[in-house]
This record gives C-alpha cells, structure tokens and sequence, in this order.
C-alpha cells in the first residue's frame, strides 16, 4: 500500500538520483546528451508529462551548450598545440590551426540537431530526424562538394565547410521538427485524455 500512496513513501523512494560520468562530457557534438534525452523523454512521456519532457529537453540542451562552448574554447586556444601532437611541421601546423578555428565555432549547431533529435526519438518520431539527418549530412553534403570542388572552389577550406553546411541545414529542419511534432503529440495526448474523461463520465 506504501508504494500506492505517495505521502506514506519513504524520501529515497520519492526523490529523482542522477549519476554523471566525466567521459560523457567529452562530447563535441551533443551525441551523448542526445542520447541520454531520448530515454529521459521516453519515460515521462510515457506518462503524459509532456510539459516536463519539454523542460528536460531545454535543460539537456543548456547542459550541452554549456559543454560545446567550454570544449571549443579549449580547441580554440589551444589549437597550436594539439596540432603539434600529431605533425610538428610548421606548415602543416598553421593549416591544422586554420581548419580548427575555423570549424569549431559551427559546432554550435550540433546540440539542436543531437538533442532535438533525441528528444523526438523518445517521443516516438524516430523516422523523421533520421531522413532529415541522412539527407543533410550525406545528401547534401554529397551534392555540395561536387558543385564546389567542379564548379566554383577545390580548396581545402571550402571543401572542408561541407560539414558546417551539413549542420547548419539540419539544425533547420530538425528544429521545425521538433516544435511540430511536439506539438501535434501533446495535442494528440490532451484530446484522448478529454475522450477517456468523457467515456467515464
């Protein structure tokens, strides 16, 4: 009966424990905490909490912002040494450094397109980030590098912000995704439960 009635619970049955692994946080694209949002969402939406998978999502979504920008400030000033490691020559150096300052910054994208990905996931729209993942990161990059590298620029650089372009466009669309889909469920959800309400009465 304990168990039934939430008054009579003990505080260790009531309370929420959360267990943090330093290697999650070495994460420059949000994988991880996407990953960790869709079983979160899972769970409460299960229950019809929709409003607090929504806050979990904004609060993985900080946590994750808060990890990307420490992690490419690091990249950012320290870029001539880490470079060093793997080549000590000077040109090649100077090159690692351009590409790492260069490309960092748009890892800024990357949390909505992890995140809001995993959120949908754990809502049960798995397919719709996926097409939308598969057709920014492969298909358009694919369609991007063959006009540029035949018909306007066959530099490294501009052959390389074919990945920034990739996550740019995807945060786009994953993002509109998200509001929609979010929002058609919880709809979905409010009117069954008026029916099931109805259907008692």
């Amino acid at each position: 009966m304990n168990r039934l009635d939430k008054s009579k619970r003990g505080w260790w049955e009531k309370a929420v424990f959360y267990e943090l692994y330093p290697k999650s946080f070495q994460d420059t694209d949000g994988a991880t905490f996407g990953l960790a949002i869709t079983t979160f969402v899972g769970q409460i939406v299960g229950i019809g909490d929709y409003k607090r998978a929504k806050r979990g999502t904004l609060l993985t979504l900080a946590l994750t912002y808060a990890t990307i920008i420490f992690l490419i400030g690091i990249v950012w000033i320290f870029s001539p040494p880490i470079a060093r490691i793997f080549n000590a020559t000077p040109e090649v150096v100077d090159t690692a450094v351009m590409l790492l300052r260069t490309i960092t910054p748009f890892f800024l994208f990357c949390p909505l397109n992890q995140v809001l990905a995993g959120s949908l996931r754990g809502l049960g729209k798995s397919t719709a980030p996926m097409i939308a993942m598969l057709t920014c990161f492969v298909g358009l990059r694919q369609v991007y590098l063959f006009v540029m590298s035949n018909y306007l620029s066959n530099s490294l650089l501009s052959i390389v912000l074919s990945y920034p372009v990739g996550w740019f466009t995807c945060a786009i669309f994953i993002t509109t995704l998200y509001f929609i889909l979010h929002k058609n469920e919880e709809k979905k959800h409010v009117g069954e439960q008026a029916l099931s309400a109805t259907e008692n009465q």
